[in-house]
């Protein structure tokens, strides 16, 4: 977390991280966020 934000970061992974069909190396998320790290798909839904 980052204040009352969620963010994401790739460590250096091979694959590296996709969220929103950008390869990303940190950042923020929004609600409907579509992460997806290997061969698996995440939605992020905020509360």
């Amino acid at each position: 977390m980052l204040g009352s934000e969620i963010l994401i970061r790739d460590l250096g992974s091979t694959n590296g991280t996709m969220v929103d069909g950008t390869r990303a190396t940190e950042m923020i998320l929004r609600d409907g966020s579509i992460i997806k790290i290997g061969n698996i798909t995440l939605t992020y839904k905020s509360r």
